[in-house]
């Protein structure tokens, strides 16, 4: 039963093997998108219908134990989220807060919130909340303002995007582009390479700030590929790659 857990999940969520991805890799990955919809169910189960939520640490135990579930079948899952610190699972609880995917009450609670358009940078917004990623009505949030809805990857699934400039895009050769590093911050650098027709990876040469626009928006949009903890290697669907090659320069990092 576990065994195809995460085979239906994928297909749920549109994911597909990258090329050469080992079926370790890809149940990672899933596990991560999966993450997302856990912690939603999770934090309903307060015993009031979500109405006051639970608190951090709570979330947190049942991740991990949702995790051990899969262990069975899957032991790299669990070596992949960090068996130890549970730091991994608290990366993707720190980014469904800040997407408004959870908000966390006065009391310190975390509760789930019903789907919304949540723009997480000036240029990208995300179909946050609660929401059935299986439901063929989803992509009319997106066509109300006239956006076609780009495909989920890593935890979300993008509603809207802006119009950003395609110059040097040329992703069949790998790319590169020309950027310049905002004066005064230590340089960084990003290189974007074709993994296959779906994917892309961003390698990094230093981990973004976590609390800049940026790095929310990448960790929403993209896939660790090491580890959950993982912030200089991830794996993103091409059709992001626009997105993310806007923020990045906006941070000043030289692509």
């Amino acid at each position: 039963m576990v065994g195809r857990v995460l085979d239906d999940i994928a297909e749920d969520l549109g994911l597909v093997h990258v090329q050469k991805e080992s079926n370790a890799a890809f149940a990672s990955r899933a596990a991560y998108s999966a993450l997302r919809f856990w912690m939603q169910a999770f934090c309903l189960d307060d015993g009031y219908g979500g109405v006051y939520g639970i608190d951090g640490k709570t979330v947190e135990r049942k991740s991990a134990a949702w995790l051990e579930t899969l262990a069975g079948s899957y032991p790299d899952v669990r070596r992949w989220f960090g068996s130890d610190d549970r730091r991994g699972i608290r990366c993707v609880l720190s980014l469904m807060v800040s997407s408004r995917n959870l908000i966390v009450t006065d009391e310190g609670l975390y509760r789930c919130v019903a789907a919304h358009t949540e723009w997480i940078s000036d240029d990208c917004a995300v179909l946050s909340g609660l929401a059935d990623p299986t439901d063929p009505t989803r992509p009319m949030r997106a066509n109300e303002i006239g956006v076609d809805p780009l495909p989920f990857s890593g935890l979300t699934s993008a509603v809207s995007c802006q119009a950003l400039p395609r110059q040097g895009l040329e992703l069949s050769q790998g790319w590169r582009s020309d950027g310049r590093a905002v004066a005064g911050k230590c340089t960084r650098t990003a290189r974007i390479q074709p993994l296959d027709e779906r994917h892309c990876l961003l390698t990094l040469n230093a981990a973004l700030p976590a609390d800049t626009k940026t790095a929310r928006l990448i960790g929403m949009v993209s896939w660790p590929q090491r580890s959950a903890t993982d912030a200089l290697h991830r794996i993103f669907r091409r059709e992001y790659a626009n997105v993310i090659t806007h923020v990045l320069r906006l941070e000043g990092v030289r692509i």
